[in-house]
């Protein structure tokens, strides 16, 4: 567990160097308390070229979350974190449209560790060390624009709208794509 704050001193912290494989993401940090990781702090810079930054940590067990996501579009959840909020509570989210509940934005790139067991990792700081992590695409979003007409080979010719209010995903059995 985490050392009780209002004992430390200098020998009782680790500067901790935090590195990973893509520009600009946060690193969301838990401490283990009781048995359980609470979180601590997040570091959310845009990292230089060499993708590392530092923090100096009490001693103890942490688990790192490094995560990257178009601010704009994406939430991370809960809104609000606060030290009794453990890792296993947060999630990425799409952002919903205010004016139309049913509509989410589009969330661009979403970067989260490579593996889940990456993910898991728990890191015992007795001292300084390096934290690095390896992070890849995690969601991939596709916008698909369906419409109604006339074709002539792959061609819309003359565009039939369907009538208001009318949900097509009612019409669709099956929708196959190939992505490479």
């Amino acid at each position: 567990d985490i050392i009780d704050e209002n004992i430390i001193t200098p020998e009782l912290k680790g500067d901790i160097q935090l590195s990973a494989d893509i520009q600009d993401v946060s690193v969301l940090i838990f401490g283990k308390e009781n048995q359980q990781y609470k979180y601590q702090k997040m570091i959310h810079i845009n990292w230089p070229e060499e993708t590392t930054t530092s923090t100096n940590l009490i001693l103890g067990d942490y688990k790192f979350l490094f995560l990257s996501a178009d601010e704009l579009n994406t939430d991370i959840l809960p809104a609000t974190l606060s030290m009794e909020t453990q890792i296993e509570e947060i999630r990425v989210s799409a952002k919903k449209d205010e004016s139309d509940d049913e509509y989410v934005y589009p969330v661009g790139e979403i970067f989260m560790p490579e593996t889940e067991a990456l993910a898991q990792t728990v890191y015992a700081i007795r001292g300084n060390e390096l934290i690095e992590n390896k992070l890849t695409h995690a969601v991939s979003q596709i916008t698909l624009k369906v419409k109604r007409g006339i074709w002539d080979n792959e061609q819309l010719v003359d565009s039939l709208p369907y009538s208001s209010g009318q949900n097509i995903l009612d019409l669709i059995d099956k929708i196959e794509m190939d992505i490479k």
